[in-house]
């Protein structure tokens, strides 16, 4: 009864046939007319070197204006550029920009009836320490300068991780305003913007914010939460993005996007130690096996170490530990100048987790049940009574790409995926020295996905459009445990008050089997045109259409004389004759918006935009034996935002946005019996404000600010509990929504001589007091705590090589990152302490 299950997989390949060739068709009949415009090719090439020392520039990024085609100079700093123009067009402008030095342009003119289309154009870039470096972001699916994007939008960088010792999706946001991420497993961690969030427990919920790896959605967040390997950006978009990333957005996106292979050879390695026997190794290497035709690259991570929360019973310690490994290829094909393949594979284990959670002390509003001495969740040991504490996770995926240059105007895009996530761990469900309960979740997700799409260039352009049709078909499979061992019966006694319960060979198990099938699909579009001198309007709709079948089953061992299990979950269907349901949703998300540039270094932007997440069904331990709770409805959410972005001589840019939040039907997570079960609160509203601001006050100092102020509040939340209790919860805090966060950065950089460089920069994080339950328990909350991190960095030979020391949680201090009320005493998932390490590097170009 107890055993793993076997997966299950739907079959509807004539559905998704029926439907793929119908949109591709409809795509066709988009794109074709395109065809019609007469092009011409020319080829651009030339060498970049520093204007001081004539030396080349390795890396530097070659664009060619008003197209989508750019490329980087190679080893000797050369570069080969060719693309697609308009008959007949007499001129085309290159661009260049390279970090550390002025951005440089020039103009060639194309002369009538030149057979041969080929330039030459060689650059000398002059260096520029006091100047900001251009940021990319994909908020419109089209790649732009963050400054020119009317969404509040937060880019982190490949140079900004490595600056911050960036090792997990969690490190890497840190730095965003109104963000909150924590997790008490790498499998179940909490992603919150603008305080949306959602709670994890429970397989069946998917996610307020959309999660994005490389254009692909998940929507579980154990397969997307791991070591990072190999990044090129991690983009934070705030707000509801409904019309061009869809559904579970309503609280914005993060997407990873990891670096693609380039036309050239690179690598680099990267070994870090640090206390807690902590050990990190990444490498990467690209090679190009034909010229300017293919490119590969090859990427891998070893990560260990020993759990920082001590666990004093040895018999547990061994599985107090992170140990992950993981892998990934990719591939770049260039058939010809307007077509390009890239394929993508990647594999990654975990067979252990780090342990976060303590049982907190005795007092008036937590009664620990068992009278456990000197406990306490603020001394980081813990005590466990269970010897087969586990954590297993397993994720693989794989991405084709296909981008078709069809002419100047427009591009055409496919995304083709599957990911397979399996995620398991065992724990001491009570986390005390007695033998009273543990606690086995077993999840598995699978997913294949197929987006297509058709844009136009945007950058100078008054008319831009992007438009495509997407489709998803997921299965997600849950297989929980239950065991009730002889020291529950203290609970029993103290809830029956009834001191006669005792029997030595108590034990009660059960287990919980849910699989969902779903399947959705949707078409976007959206445009920005030009209105008047420097104004224009920004619309956005996706129609998304989605079907979900859920299954569901409880199996329960009781014991014969006496049974307290059914306060947990009950026998509910069979695995003959499970419980069946079914929902679908129709609905629309879009946004409609007006941007003004005051100057060219001034938009204003003013937005109102809609979100959607669909229905779901509650497929964890379930208390009801009617099974009445299984399914909840769909939450709809308005956002309504004015934003402000500056940037001044290429120095400072500061960004800020005001919005005000409108929800309905928000999904949360509320306490049935001793479960959460998923119910809609019936309406939600706020408003909030943040702020970023970089300034390059000098050749050697620059600063990163961020500030973020919430105030969310439950309008209306009322619910029965299991016992039939009316709760009501109207004026609360919103679940996962700080107060404040305040994030600060010097960095100093100073060269020690011809050959050799230091940083040093420091990082403080404050997020201010967080409810850790929609009833804003106090002794579960996260009080406002700041978080100092630090590195000292030394670059030689051009930053070919780099030592680093680094240190996080410099003040060690504590807060409790997630918290649960249970009736043998609350418990606490806390923060890591202090951390030191070192770090060693080396690139090879």
């Amino acid at each position: 009864m107890f055993g793993p299950q076997k997966r299950t997989h739907s079959n509807n390949n004539k559905h998704f046939m029926k439907y793929f060739t119908t949109q591709l068709v409809l795509l066709l009949m988009i794109a074709a007319p395109a065809f019609l415009f007469a092009q011409e090719t020319i080829t651009v090439k030339g060498q970049v070197k520093d204007a001081t020392n004539n030396e080349a520039l390795i890396g530097a990024y070659v664009y060619a204006r008003g197209t989508d085609k750019a490329t980087e100079t190679d080893i000797n700093g050369f570069y080969k550029l060719t693309f697609s123009i308009p008959k007949g067009r007499t001129t085309q402008t290159i661009t260049i920009s390279y970090v550390g030095y002025r951005d440089d342009r020039t103009t060639i003119k194309i002369e009538p009836g030149d057979v041969i289309n080929s330039y030459t154009k060689n650059f000398d870039l002059m260096p520029s320490a006091l100047e900001l470096g251009k940021v990319t972001v994909t908020a419109n699916k089209v790649e732009e300068e963050l400054q020119d994007v009317p969404v509040a939008a937060t880019v982190i960088g490949t140079r900004n991780m490595r600056d911050r010792t960036v090792s997990t999706t969690e490190d890497a946001l840190a730095s965003v305003p109104n963000l909150l991420t924590d997790s008490y497993l790498p499998s179940q961690p909490t992603f919150s913007i603008r305080g949306l969030s959602t709670n994890f427990a429970d397989n069946g919920a998917e996610n307020e914010v959309g999660l994005y790896i490389d254009d692909v959605y998940y929507s579980r967040a154990y397969s997307f939460n791991t070591t990072l390997m190999d990044i090129e950006r991690v983009e934070v978009l705030r707000g509801p993005q409904g019309s061009l990333f869809g559904k579970n957005t309503v609280g914005g996106v993060l997407h990873i996007i990891s670096e693609q292979p380039k036309m050239g050879t690179s690598g680099a390695v990267e070994l870090t130690s640090g206390n807690y026997q902590f050990t990190q190794v990444r490498g990467k290497a690209n090679i190009m096996p034909i010229k300017d035709k293919l490119a590969l690259r090859f990427t891998g991570a070893y990560k260990s170490r020993q759990g920082w929360l001590r666990e004093e019973n040895q018999d547990v310690a061994d599985a107090n530990q992170t140990k992950f490994w993981g892998f990934r290829g990719a591939a770049l094909i260039k058939p010809t100048e307007k077509l390009e393949i890239s394929l993508k594979g990647n594999y990654s284990r975990d067979n252990a987790a780090e342990f976060t959670i303590d049982l907190m002390a005795d007092s008036d509003d937590n009664k620990n049940l068992f009278k456990v001495e000197n406990a306490t969740h603020t001394d980081r040991v813990v005590n466990q009574s269970e010897e087969n504490a586990d954590f297993f996770r397993d994720n693989k995926g794989y991405v084709g790409k296909v981008k078709y240059k069809i002419n100047d105007l427009l591009t055409f895009n496919s995304i083709t995926a599957y990911n397979d996530a399996y995620t398991e761990f065992y724990r001491d469900f009570d986390v005390t020295p007695e033998d009273a309960m543990t606690y086995k979740a077993s999840r598995w997700y699978n997913s294949f996905s197929q987006e297509m799409r058709v844009s136009t260039p945007r950058e100078g352009r008054k008319f831009f459009f992007v438009g495509g049709l997407y489709y998803l078909n997921e299965q997600i499979q849950t297989h929980d445990t239950l065991r009730l061992f002889s020291a529950m019966q203290e609970v029993y006694r103290q809830q029956y008050n009834d001191p006669s319960i005792n029997y030595p060979d108590y034990f009660e198990g059960g287990c919980t089997h849910g699989i969902i099938d779903a399947k959705s699909y949707a078409a976007y579009a959206s445009t920005s045109i030009e209105v008047g001198e420097r104004i224009r309007l920004n619309t956005g709709m996706r129609i998304t259409m989605e079907e979900k079948a859920g299954r569901f089953w409880q199996m329960v061992n009781h014991f014969p004389k006496f049974s307290g299990i059914d306060t947990y979950l009950t026998q509910i269907a069979s695995t003959d004759d499970p419980l069946r349901q079914s929902v679908s949703d129709k609905a629309w998300s879009g946004n409609i918006g007006l941007d003004f540039k005051t100057s060219q270094k001034t938009l204003v932007y003013i937005n109102v935009s809609r979100g959607f997440k669909g229905s779901g069904f509650n497929i964890a331990l379930n208390p009801d034996p009617t099974a009445s709770n299984i399914a909840y409805k769909p939450e709809f959410l308005n956002s309504y935002e004015f934003g402000v972005k500056v940037k001044h001589n290429s120095r400072y840019r500061f960004n800020a946005a005001a919005f005000v939040t409108d929800y309905k039907d928000k999904q949360e997570a509320a306490p049935v019996g001793a479960a959460l079960r998923v119910t809609n609160a019936k309406s939600a509203n706020g408003v909030g404000f943040e702020a970023e601001f970089t300034g390059l006050w000098s050749e050697y100092f620059r600063t990163d600010v961020a500030l973020g102020a919430l105030s969310l509040e439950y309008h209306d939340f009322a619910f029965v509990d299991q016992a039939g209790n009316p709760i009501n919860l109207s004026g609360n805090k919103l679940y996962k929504a700080p107060d404040v966060t305040f994030k600060f950065s010097p960095e100093f950089n100073y060269p020690l001589g011809a050959d050799l460089k230091v940083k040093l920069r420091a990082d403080y994080n404050y997020t201010g007091k967080t409810y850790n339950d929609i009833y804003n328990t106090e002794s579960i909350a996260r009080e406002g705590t700041g978080i100092l991190n630090a590195r000292l960095a030394f670059s030689f030979a051009k930053e070919k090589y780099s030592l680093a020391l680094w240190a996080k949680n410099l003040t060690d201090a504590l807060y409790i990152q997630h918290g649960w009320i249970t009736n043998v005493g609350n418990h606490a998932s806390v923060n890591p302490p202090r951390t030191l390490g070192m770090e060693i590097r080396a690139n090879f170009y």
